[in-house]
């Protein structure tokens, strides 16, 4: 189809008249540009064009495409545009499909997350310790122990004593002694309810000694004296009490017997002692020690006391607590350390060197920030306009200072970006692609 002279475009009234097929002329006044050489493939062969003015270099006229009658886009100035230059070397851009975009998080806001995170399980460890380590005080109970022995003598038919056992405290003739009795007790007070779980039995040892040293022992045998006994339960209070008969009259001869047959200068005792076996163990309680060797004998008692012990055994709430407290503070520790690990490989991750095109592009979006509007769809669509690729951006910028119109920005994947500028019937645009700067083809 062919058109008159009076339907040119006269650009910049130097250049002569350029037409071309399926475009309309809405106002020849607008359509005028400083341009040289634009090269439509869709152009009339006998298209000429003159002119001696300012050009635009390397400009190629793609074939228009058809689309819709109404224009679909969405470009508008981004005040972001600046921040996301500055982050853009260290992230990503956010790719968009179709109508759904992904909600993008900078660089300092992921980073600050880390942060705070791994700083919070940190600071709630620190809290779960100490309120772990105030109810483990408050389960800490005190309790008294208390021990006792007592023992009686029992005597043979004599014309001496006109009772038949003696009390405590006396001197007793070892020829006289017909039995004997040992009595021991055991008292635990606390300050709170406790459970407990005893055993506790009496042993009976007897020893030989070497005459010039009695730390010396020539012979040792260890004999228990009735049941072990088992106790358990909960309460304040904690008794035990154990009567025993002890065989005086049978470890007095066999002592003797020893030292005799040995012809021996020895001495030798028994010990009667009870024993209480618990969670911390085995203790001796309290104990009665009995001279064999001597004509005549005293008893010896030993006994423990003690006040203000701590225990660690109060019941369950406060010790359901402290195990509580105690688990959350090592959850905390775990998140804690699992954040600070992510926060590591972050910053291993961001601090790796930005590629020449990342770089490029970060730099075009912070220095031109004010021109230049972020698109907020991918995929630009313009009805009934001829495509105008251009080599540079420089000359797409030249285009835009000419027409005064903002510089359309489009993210079209990671390594590959569009920037536009867009006439009334025409739209000029530049590619810039990561393999072009792989390949030094790009030029800055």
């Amino acid at each position: 189809m062919k058109q008159n002279d009076s339907d040119n475009l006269n650009i910049n009234n130097d250049i002569e008249t350029l037409s071309f097929d399926d475009m309309s002329r809405k106002n020849d006044d607008t359509t005028s540009l400083p341009m040289q050489d634009i090269i439509s493939e869709s152009a009339p062969e006998d298209l000429t064009i003159q002119t001696d003015v300012h050009t635009f270099n390397n400009v190629e006229n793609v074939n228009a495409v058809e689309f819709p009658e109404q224009s679909i886009y969405d470009a508008s100035i981004s005040t972001d545009t600046k921040k996301e230059a500055n982050n853009l070397s260290k992230n990503d851009i956010p790719n968009n499909s179709g109508n759904r975009s992904t909600k993008y998080v900078s660089y300092e806001k992921r980073m600050l997350f880390l942060v705070f995170s791994s700083v919070a399980c940190l600071l709630l460890s620190i809290v779960s310790i100490n309120l772990a380590s105030t109810f483990y005080d408050k389960s800490l109970v005190n309790y008294t122990v208390s021990s006792s022995s007592s023992y009686n003598v029992c005597l043979s038919e004599n014309e001496y004593y006109e009772s038949e056992c003696l009390d405590e405290g006396f001197e007793y003739i070892s020829a006289l002694v017909k039995s004997m009795k040992g009595n021991f007790t055991y008292d635990e007070v606390y300050t709170a309810k406790t459970k407990y779980d005893y055993s506790y039995y009496v042993m009976a040892d007897v020893k030989i000694f070497n005459g010039e040293n009695e730390e010396k022992v020539l012979y040792k045998n260890s004999e228990l004296l009735g049941e072990k006994k088992h106790i358990t339960g909960s309460d304040k209070n904690v008794k035990i009490h154990a009567d025993v008969e002890i065989p005086f009259i049978k470890y007095r001869d066999f002592v003797i017997g020893y030292i005799n047959k040995y012809s021996l200068v020895s001495s030798g005792e028994v010990e009667i002692s009870l024993y209480l076996e618990s969670e911390r163990g085995v203790q001796k309680i309290s104990s009665l020690v009995i001279p064999l060797t001597n004509q005549t004998f005293t008893i010896g008692k030993t006994a423990f006391t003690n006040n203000g012990l701590v225990e660690n055994t109060i019941d369950s709430n406060y010790r359901n607590a402290f195990i509580f407290f105690l688990t959350l503070a090592l959850l905390f520790v775990i998140l804690g350390m699992v954040a600070l690990v992510l926060l590591i490989l972050f910053f291993i991750k961001t601090s790796k060197p930005v590629k020449p095109y990342q770089k490029e592009l970060a730099r075009l979006l912070k220095e031109y920030d004010c021109v230049i509007a972020e698109t907020k769809v991918a995929n630009i669509k313009f009805t009934n306009k001829k495509m105008c690729k251009v080599k540079s951006f420089l000359e797409l910028l030249d285009i835009r200072d000419t027409l005064e119109k903002p510089i359309l920005y489009e993210r079209v994947n990671n390594v590959k970006s569009n920037f536009y500028v867009e006439d009334v019937d025409t739209v000029y645009i530049y590619v810039m692609k990561e393999a072009d700067f792989i390949n030094n083809k790009k030029t800055k």
